[in-house]
């Protein structure tokens, strides 16, 4: 929690956040209507997180409380895994680990579903584990459980009971239990065919992702686990390369390797398997899929369930290097301390208000509102850009909408309907102040209010929105 907690509510809400403020926000009954139309592989995540935001109100505390303390707690069941699996250090290297590597980070700070749902799936290996050692149906109960729950947060989870089903095949004691095991994850496998099923018909969630291509590569070893971007630029670079991002991925990359490669040469050939199949075979069916069915579900974040299986493999490694005689215990010290040096490289840089998306500068459109514009003045938003007044609805209270259409809660879906502001001349007439919020691109709006009698009192400017405010002659 230490290194958790500093700064986490700096960033600025994001486009992903918007959506489950946009989601949550709403009455019981229209998020019960919206989930049939979109977004119902999140339902479970969006009740928990609504108890919350219904209770203490929409804000960078209340949509990322959840995942800081799914975080911390997944740490603690980490360190328990890795030590039933390899000792006390094992699991206390690969939790050090965990803390450190940047996608975890992400994950514990960001207001979505990724968090918990490493939680349950460190649990479910947690439990199979136990199972593994004691073949009691308690086990087998928590293995039950925490896959429930896993792929009640994420159809993604589905892969992790293929995991330990491929396990059999290579673990003896494992295999013992088999019956046990299978039986435990079978309402895992319903559940995920009953989302599957009544997900069908909501594919266009992820028609935005990019292709299979060669930038896939960079994908899965760069950013899946040692980076927190959405995908790897497929155009050139049009922001700032963050510095700290630059330097630390890499080295993280690299030090990843390393350790993996040290566990493999030098630690228990089962364990390491085991390790690697948790890693990678999530992976490589999310990539296969895309391949092989023509559209593309393979994100990085989506697979954030296999970062605690990373942690403890290069925590297996660094142990299994410090225990070698000679030199080798220096260089288990070194890795170590270049993982803590190089994670918390990369945590600052992800404190600060626009690392998540330079684009979604919400927080900015959300300040400049509070701050200034009045109770009984309006707004026009830009179509389809609207996301800002979700994340932080407090800001425009009082406020006229005047481009609103129709709500997301109405429509039941996550964004608004919007018209444009030349299909409301007579609406405007009526004002007196007006505020424009656009992309700074795209001026169209305030062109049209300076045409219908308005002037440019004063603007602001951010990383890609403007506000302007806007007063009749």
């Amino acid at each position: 929690m230490f290194v958790l907690i500093p700064g986490f509510w700096v960033p600025s809400l994001w486009t992903d956040e918007a959506a489950t403020a946009s989601a949550v926000g709403r009455g019981w009954r229209e998020l019960s209507a919206m989930l049939g139309n979109i977004d119902v592989v999140h339902g479970v995540y969006y009740v928990l997180t609504k108890l919350v935001t219904d209770a203490f109100g929409i804000s960078e505390f209340t949509l990322r409380i959840l995942s800081l303390l799914a975080a911390a707690a997944t740490v603690f069941v980490t360190v328990l895994t890795g030590r039933r699996l390899a000792g006390t250090s094992a699991g206390v290297l690969g939790g050090i680990v965990l803390v450190f590597l940047p996608r975890f980070e992400f994950a514990a700070t960001d207001g979505r579903s990724y968090s918990l749902n490493m939680l349950a799936s460190v649990l479910m290996v947690y439990c199979a584990v136990r199972l593994r050692a004691s073949g009691s149906w308690k086990a087998a109960g928590g293995v039950a459980a925490a896959s429930l729950f896993a792929t009640g947060l994420s159809f993604y989870s589905v892969m992790m009971p293929l995991v330990l089903l491929t396990m059999l095949f290579v673990d003896e004691a494992l295999r013992d239990q088999w019956k046990k095991l299978t039986i435990a994850l079978v309402p895992a496998l319903l559940a995920a065919l009953g989302l599957a099923l009544a997900a069908s018909n909501q594919k266009f969630q992820v028609s935005w992702i990019p292709g299979i291509d060669g930038y896939t590569f960079l994908d899965v070893f760069f950013l899946q686990w040692f980076g927190d971007g959405v995908v790897w630029p497929r155009v050139p670079l049009t922001t700032p390369v963050i510095w700290q991002e630059a330097v630390a991925t890499p080295a993280l990359c690299l030090l990843g390797v390393a350790a993996t490669v040290l566990a493999c040469v030098l630690g228990d050939r089962r364990l390491t398997r085991f390790y690697l199949f948790w890693i990678f075979i999530p992976t490589f069916l999310a990539v296969a899929a895309s391949l092989v069915m023509g559209a593309s579900y393979y994100l990085p974040r989506y697979l954030s369930f296999t970062v605690p299986g990373v942690a403890l493999l290069m925590g297996y490694g660094i142990l299994v290097t410090a225990r070698a005689a000679g030199p080798r215990r220096r260089v288990a010290s070194l890795l170590l301390a270049a993982v803590t040096a190089f994670g918390t490289l990369y945590v600052t840089s992800q404190r600060t208000e626009f690392e998540r998306a330079s684009s979604d500068d919400f927080r900015f459109v959300s300040d400049v509102m509070g701050h200034h514009a009045k109770a009984g003045e309006s707004f026009v938003a830009s179509m389809g850009d609207d996301l800002f007044l979700a994340a932080y609805p407090a800001a425009f209270e009082g406020l006229h909408d005047l481009t609103l259409d129709e709500t997301a809660a109405h429509r039941g879906l996550i964004f608004n309907q919007r018209i444009g502001i030349v299909h409301r001349v007579k609406l405007l007439q009526q004002q007196r102040v007006v505020w424009s919020i656009h992309k700074t691109a795209k001026p169209e709006q305030d062109t049209f209010l300076k045409a219908h009698g308005f002037v440019e009192a004063q603007s602001w400017r951010g990383p890609v929105h403007s506000v302007v405010k806007f007063i009749r002659r």
